[in-house]
C-alpha cells in the first residue's frame, strides 16, 4: 500500500475517467471460461504490488556496553559505528568547522535495528503479504581496515545473515556501502532494507530553511522535509516515505539529496547500471503514529528489491550488487547534487550516444521540434486546427515542425462492426480493432505530415481489456509470424500479492476489467511487436512514431508470474530482466523504415528509457498551479503533495534536464492551454519550460480545444455548430461525433493573440537563434546569479482541464519569480550560454552575475550579448563588467523576452 498510495493522486484521473469505481465491480475479475479468479486488491485503484506501509516488528537492541566505537575516516568524511549492535551513529563532514553532523548522536535508537528484511508469505485465498522478519539482533563481527569497515551481522540459527561493507572514497567526503543477505531456509525474501540512518539533525537552524530534492515528476526541491514529512503522516501518504524507483510517477532517477544552500548537505543515491527496483525512504522511527513535525525520530533508508525471490540453489541469498553511496556537498544546491551524480550517470548505457554525437537525420526531431500539440481527437476533422496551429506558431520558420499526438480515438469502433469495441480499453490479435483508422484519422495524420510536422498516435501500450478477442482464446485471424501460444490472461503483470498489478480497474462500457500486461513475457513482446508494426504501416512512408501513455515507464516495477501459477520463462522479482524486456522491445523496429526516422513517447520517462524514449509529457500533474483540488473544495483545497506547490513548499526544478536532456529525451511540458483565460501564468510556464530546454505542451486531452483567430467556426465546422471545437468521441462507440463525456462544460474559448505570439518568440528562441544549439542538444548547467533577485509576483491562473472534470477545476493566483534563469554548456565547443526570461508584463532591472570557475572556464574567459532576433525584442545593450573575478551584466530586461549570454574564448 505504501507504494499504491502515491497513484492516488496521480493516476486516479484516468481511473474515474474511465467509469471505474468499486460499487461496480463484479464478484470476480473474469467473465471468461479457463480464466483464473483474479481478486484485486482494492485497497488502491491500480492494485499495486501488494505492498503495505511497514509497521516494524517491537524489539530491543542489545544496550551499549561502553566499548570504544568504531571509526571510519579519511580526513574529509567520519562515519562512527555502535561496536554493540552495528548502528550507524554518526556521519560527519570534517572539512567544515566544527564538523557538519548529519545524525544525532544522543538520539536513542535502541528499537531501531541496522537492518531490516522483509519476506513475501502467503496468506488467506493464495494472497502474499509483504512481512517484516522479526531478526534477532545480535552484536556483529566487525573488520576495519584504513578505509573500509565491514560488518557481519551471524550466528542466530535459522535467520539471515547480512553483511555490509562501508568503503571511503580516497581523498573525497564520500562513502559506498554495499551488503548482502543470505538465509539457509526457505523464504521468500523480498527486500533488504540497509542502511537505516536515524536521527537526522536538521543541516542549520530549526531545518525551516532545509531542502529535499527528489525526481517527482522531473524534479522537485521541497522546503522544510521535516515538516512535509509530518503532514504526510498525517494524511496517511507515504511519498518521501516509499520514493520507488524506476517508477516514472515516483523516483524518475536513483538520487535524493538532503541540502541547505550556503551550508552544504549530503547525496544519497545508488550507482546501479542494471536498473534495479530499489525505494528511498526518508521515515519516521518515533514509534508515534501521529507525531507532530519537532517529535519525529527521522531516519533516512534505502530498500534494495530482490530480482528472483525464487532462486533455485535451494537457499535464500541476495546481493544487492551495487553501492548505495554518500556524499558531503560544499555549497548545498540542487544542481551541484545533480553534477555529482552525473559524474556518474554519464558513464552508463542510457548515456553512450547523447544527441550532440549522432549523424544530422537522427537530431532532426530534437533540434526542430518547437512545440507539442496534444490530444486533438483522430477521428473528428481537426485539419483545420492542425494548420492554424502550424500557422500561427511555425508557420513562418524555416526550421521549426509542430509535434502533434492524437487522441486514442484512431481505432475502429461503434458502428459499423466492431461496436462493441471501446478504444480506450485496449484489444488483441484482432485487426478489425486496430485498422483501418477511423473517422477522419487518415486525413488528420495526413494534414500534419503533409505541412512537415510530426503525427503520431496514443495508445496504451501494455493495457488489455477482458472482453477483447484473445482474452481467453483466439477466434480471429492473426499474422502466423506472431502465432501466438496462450491466452491474454495468462499474461498479466503479476504483483507480489500474487494478484493483477499495475492498471487494474473496471470498464462499464464493455463491462469488463482491463489489465496491465506483463513486458518480459515473449508473447507480450510478440503482440507489441505485431501492434505497433501494424499502426504504422498504414502509412507511406510510415508514421514519425508511437506514443504510449500509462505504460512501462510509469508502470514497470516487478512482476511475480509465478505467484499466480504461470511460467512465461522469467524470474519472480524485481531486477533488470524486467526492464531489459523493454528495452530489448523498443530497440527492435517498428514496420517499415521511416527515412525521417522513428520516435517513440511517453507520458513520464524514468531513467532506464532516456535514451530509448525520445519525449515525455509529465504525465502527472502540470507545472505550479497547473494540478487539480479537492473535489469540490470551495476555497480550493489541495492533496498531498499538491498543497505542497501550490503554497510555495515545493518547486519545480528540472532535475531530468539537468542529468538526461543532452542524452535524447525532450521534455514537453506545461500542460497549458493559450485561452484569454487561461492566465499570465501562461507566460512563467512557457519561459520555464523553454529556457529549461524543453518545449511547451498545448494539452487539448481533457478541455474543448481553444478557437484559434484564424477559424471561422461556419467553415470550420461546416454549419453553425461551433462546437465541433470540443468533438471527439473518445470513448463513445455509437455515434463518434458526440462531445468527449468528462468535458463536464461547453465552454468555447478563444485563444489569445498575444499569448501565441509570445509562444512563438519562444519557438525562434529554441530553433532559429544562436540559442538553439545549446537548448536542443547541450547540457544543462548550474544558472547565473540574479543581484538583485527580482521580488515573486502573484500570477493569475485558471485551470479547466481536469482529467476528471468541473469538480476538480480552480483558479486564482500563484506566485512566482517573475525572471528565470538558467545555464547550458555548448554541446561542441567550450562556451556557456546564460539566458534569463522575463515572464512578467513589467520591465525589470537587475545584474546577471557570472563565474567563469563555476564552469570550469578561465578567468580571463569573454562574455558578449548575442542577438536573439524577435525572441527579444528591443533588447537594450547590457553594460558587462568584471567584478572580483566574475562577470557582471546590468540588464533592462523588457517585459515577455528572452535574453541570452555567451560565457567562453
Amino acid at each position: 500500500m505504501a507504494r499504491a498510495k502515491i497513484w492516488i493522486f496521480w493516476c486516479i484521473l484516468i481511473l474515474s475517467a474511465a467509469g471505474c469505481g468499486n460499487d461496480d465491480l463484479p464478484a470476480t475479475l473474469s467473465d471468461q471460461a479457463g480464466a483464473p479468479d483474479f481478486s484485486p486488491d482494492y485497497r488502491s485503484p491500480t492494485a499495486t504490488a501488494g505492498l503495505s506501509i511497514r509497521v516494524p516488528p517491537q524489539l530491543m537492541l542489545p544496550e551499549p556496553e561502553g566499548d570504544e566505537p568504531v571509526i571510519l575516516s579519511n580526513g574529509s568524511i567520519e562515519i562512527v559505528f555502535d561496536e554493540t549492535t552495528g548502528q550507524v551513529r554518526e556521519i560527519n563532514d570534517l572539512r567544515q568547522d566544527p564538523p557538519l553532523a548529519l545524525l544525532d548522536p544522543n538520539q536513542v535508537i535502541t528499537a531501531v535495528p541496522p537492518f531490516e528484511i522483509d519476506e513475501l508469505i502467503k496468506g488467506p485465498l493464495g494472497v502474499y503479504q509483504t512481512v517484516t522478519m522479526k531478526c534477532p539482533v545480535i552484536t556483529p563481527l566487525i573488520e576495519q581496515e584504513s578505509n573500509r569497515v565491514t560488518l557481519l551481522w551471524d550466528g542466530a540459527p535459522d535467520w539471515p545473515t547480512v553483511e555490509a561493507a562501508w568503503e571511503l572514497t580516497p581523498d573525497s567526503p564520500e562513502v559506498q556501502i554495499t551488503a548482502q543477505v543470505s538465509l539457509e531456509q526457505d523464504h521468500l525474501i523480498r527486500l533488504l532494507r540497509y542502511p537505516i540512518l536515524t536521527g537526522l539533525l536538521p543541516l542549520d537552524g530549526d531545518g525551516t530553511a532545509d531542502q529535499y530534492l527528489i525526481s517527482l515528476e522531473g524534479g522537485a526541491l521541497l522546503r522544510d522535509p521535516r515538516a512535509r514529512l509530518s503532514e504526510e503522516i498525517a494524511n496517511n501518504l507515504a511519498i518521501l516515505r516509499d520514493f520507488a524507483y524506476p517508477l516514472g510517477h515516483v523516483s524518475m532517477t536513483q538520487m535524493v539529496a538532503y541540502l541547505h544552500e550556503g551550508v552544504g548537505g549530503m547525496l544519497l543515491y545508488t550507482a546501479d547500471p542494471s536498473f534495479g527496483a530499489k525505494s528511498f525512504r526518508l521515515d519516521d522511527r518515533s514509534g508515534s503514529p501521529a507525531a507532530a513535525k519537532d517529535g519525529l525520530i527521522l531516519s533516512w533508508e534505502v530498500d534494495h528489491y530482490n530480482p528472483d525471490v525464487n532462486d533455485d540453489e535451494g537457499t535464500d541469498a541476495f546481493d544487492i550488487g551495487y553501492p548505495v553511496v554518500l556524499r558531503w556537498l560544499d555549497k548545498g544546491t540542487w544542481y551541484e547534487a545533480a553534477e555529482r551524480y552525473r559524474e556518474w550517470s554519464d558513464e552508463q548505457e542510457w548515456a553512450a550516444d547523447p544527441i550532440a554525437g549522432r549523424d544530422a537525420g537522427e537530431r532532426e526531431f530534437y533540434e526542430k521540434v518547437g512545440a507539442s500539440i496534444f490530444g486533438l481527437s483522430s477521428r473528428v476533422d481537426q485539419r483545420p486546427w492542425i494548420k492554424a496551429f502550424h500557422d500561427a506558431l511555425v508557420g513562418d520558420s524555416p526550421n521549426a515542425k509542430l509535434l502533434y499526438v492524437f487522441g486514442w480515438d484512431f481505432h475502429p469502433m461503434g458502428v459499423p462492426a466492431p461496436k462493441n469495441y471501446n478504444c480506450f480499453v485496449q484489444g488483441g490479435w484482432d485487426e478489425a480493432f486496430w485498422v483501418p483508422f477511423a473517422g477522419k484519422a487518415r486525413e488528420n495524420f495526413e494534414q500534419a505530415r503533409g505541412q512537415g510536422d510530426y503525427a503520431m498516435p496514443f495508445y496504451y501500450d501494455l493495457m488489455v481489456g477482458s472482453k477483447m478477442p484473445g482474452w481467453n482464446q483466439f477466434f480471429t485471424r492473426f499474422d502466423n509470424a506472431y502465432d501466438p501460444h496462450g491466452s491474454f490472461w495468462k499474461h498479466l503483470l503479476i504483483g507480489a500479492s500474487g494478484r493483477p498489478t499495475g492498471y487494474v480497474y473496471y470498464d462499464k462500457i464493455t463491462d469488463g476489467f482491463v489489465y496491465t500486461l506483463d513486458p518480459a513475457d515473449p508473447f507480450v513482446g510478440n503482440f507489441w511487436r505485431w501492434r505497433d508494426a501494424l499502426i504504422v504501416n498504414q502509412f507511406d512512408p510510415p508514421l514519425d512514431g508511437l506514443y504510449f501513455d500509462l505504460g512501462f515507464s510509469v508502470i514497470l516495477w516487478d512482476s511475480f508470474d509465478s505467484f499466480a501459477n504461470f511460467d512465461n520463462g522469467h524470474p519472480s522479482g524485481s531486477g533488470r530482466w524486467l526492464i531489459q524486456s523493454v528495452r530489448d522491445n523498443l530497440s527492435l523496429p517498428r514496420g517499415t523504415p521511416n527515412p525521417r526516422g522513428f520516435r517513440y513517447g511517453a507520458e513520464n520517462v524514468s531513467e532506464p528509457y532516456v535514451d530509448l524514449v525520445d519525449f515525455w509529457h509529465l504525465g502527472g500533474a502540470g507545472v505550479g498551479p497547473i494540478r487539480s483540488k479537492v473535489k469540490d473544495s470551495d476555497p480550493p483545497v489541495f492533496n498531498v503533495p499538491d498543497k505542497w506547490f501550490m503554497e510555495g513548499n515545493a518547486t519545480d526544478v528540472p532535475l531530468m534536464q539537468y542529468l538526461h536532456h543532452h542524452n535524447g529525451t525532450l521534455r514537453t511540458g506545461g500542460k497549458i492551454q493559450a485561452s484569454y483565460s487561461f492566465g499570465d501564468v501562461f507566460y512563467w510556464i512557457t519561459a520555464l519550460e523553454y529556457i529549461w530546454g524543453g518545449v511547451v505542451e498545448l494539452i487539448y486531452f481533457n478541455t474543448p480545444v481553444d478557437w484559434l483567430p484564424s477559424l471561422d467556426p461556419l467553415v470550420a465546422c461546416k454549419g453553425a455548430a461551433a462546437a465541433c471545437a470540443f468533438q471527439t468521441g473518445w470513448i463513445q462507440y455509437n455515434e463518434y461525433n458526440t462531445g468527449r463525456h468528462w468535458y463536464g462544460e461547453s465552454t468555447t474559448r478563444h485563444a489569445d493573440p498575444a499569448k501565441l505570439d509570445f509562444l512563438h518568440r519562444a519557438i525562434h528562441l529554441r530553433v532559429d537563434t544562436a540559442a538553439g544549439a545549446y537548448l536542443t542538444k547541450g547540457r544543462m548547467e548550474a544558472p547565473p546569479e540574479l543581484d538583485p533577485e527580482p521580488a515573486p509576483i502573484a500570477y493569475s491562473y485558471n485551470f479547466y482541464s481536469s482529467i476528471v472534470g468541473p469538480h476538480y477545476y480552480h483558479s486564482g493566483t500563484y506566485t512566482a519569480p517573475p525572471v528565470l534563469r538558467a545555464a547550458w554548456r555548448h554541446p561542441t565547443a567550450d562556451k556557456i550560454a546564460l539566458m534569463v526570461a522575463n515572464a512578467s508584463a513589467a520591465t525589470i532591472n537587475t545584474d546577471l552575475v557570472a563565474d567563469p570557475s563555476l564552469y570550469g572556464l578561465a578567468a580571463t574567459c569573454g562574455l558578449r550579448e548575442v542577438n536573439l532576433g524577435e525572441a527579444s525584442p528591443a533588447a537594450p545593450t547590457a553594460a558587462i563588467r568584471r567584478d572580483n573575478g566574475k562577470w557582471r551584466v546590468s540588464v533592462s530586461l523588457e517585459p515577455y523576452s528572452f535574453r541570452m549570454f555567451e560565457l567562453g574564448p
